[in-house]
């Protein structure tokens, strides 16, 4: 199956005209957004995945409250409902990353809608704590939420979190490891200052070791308030570790890639290990003497010279 991941940066050239016309710039970028998930509806793609508040520059690093007027609870969205019209029209499951009201309380949120458009639900991030332009706990509830929540769609079973740093790799051990999940959607806000080559290597380790595929979708470029700059790299691993797909750090970009159907490779693995599990009976009913000759004909591994 195709999936994909988009990114895309903010396009105001002053801090002026960011923090004056907030609507205008969310108008944009929703735009934007349904352009790429357009694109890659009509190229094929089955899933695809965008980065963490999608719609809107990252206002935590700004610690103005006024942000908070933005967010909408997800059934009142109007954006939403535009999403939600794409992936019935395209037949694609798309992660879309909102900000979120409900009540008084906002949460940045991911929202899954299923290829025929419906719903399948919504996870809230875990915010960070009070940092350098960190000021996450003040525009976002979330801290009795997991941070993760998993979602049986038409393409399997897949999780979702909008973490980063070693909460993601603690969500993404729980996702695959105890909750049975094939696929990750990860939508994320990662700065320059970490070490891009370490953390894709990181990646790459961790879902090898694990046995999950990844879609990470990260933001790209200056937002001109004082934190850096967003890293880019929105990538596609395959459960091998494989980067199959990778955007650049400094441009809007939609990347795809072809990974296998997970619950095909799942079976097989499982039949393998079924299988091993028989032989191992069998062998242990043989009496002592056929176990002995059994080994003798055992064929010795190739050494590392050999070709096959």
């Amino acid at each position: 199956m195709k999936l994909a991941a988009y990114q895309q940066q903010i396009r105001v050239d002053s801090l002026e005209k960011l923090e004056s016309s907030p609507k205008k710039i969310q108008a944009e970028l929703r735009e934007r957004a349904l352009a790429g998930i357009r694109s890659a509806g009509e190229l094929g793609v089955r899933a695809i995945c965008l980065q963490e508040l999608c719609d809107l520059p990252y206002f935590p690093a700004s610690n103005q409250p006024r942000w908070r007027e933005l967010a909408e609870p997800l059934t009142e969205n109007p954006f939403v409902r535009k999403i939600r019209a794409a992936a019935r029209a395209f037949g694609m499951l798309i992660v879309l990353p909102v900000f979120e009201r409900e009540g008084e309380q906002t949460f940045s949120s991911a929202i899954v809608i299923e290829e025929d458009g419906s719903v399948l639900g919504a996870v809230r991030k875990y915010p960070v704590g009070r940092g350098a332009g960190y000021f996450e706990k003040d525009f976002f509830g979330g801290e009795r939420e997991p941070g993760y929540a998993v979602f049986e769609a038409k393409l399997g079973r897949i999780g979702v979190t909008l973490s980063r740093g070693g909460q993601f790799f603690k969500a993404a051990e729980k996702l695959a490891g105890e909750l049975g999940v094939e696929l990750i959607f990860n939508p994320r806000s990662q700065l320059t200052s970490l070490s891009q080559g370490v953390l894709e290597v990181e990646l790459a380790r961790h879902a090898r070791e694990w046995g999950y595929g990844l879609l990470m979708a990260n933001r790209v470029g200056s937002e001109l308030w004082p934190i850096g700059e967003w890293s880019g790299g929105s990538l596609i691993l395959d459960r091998n570790g494989v980067i199959l797909s990778q955007a650049s750090a400094i441009q809007d970009e939609l990347i795809m890639a072809r990974m296998g159907d997970s619950r095909i490779e799942v079976s097989a693995r499982a039949g393998l290990r079924l299988l091993s599990q028989v032989q191992a009976k069998l062998q242990a009913r043989l009496p002592a003497t056929a176990r002995v000759l059994l080994k003798k004909k055992k064929r010795p591994a190739p050494s590392s010279t050999e070709t096959t």
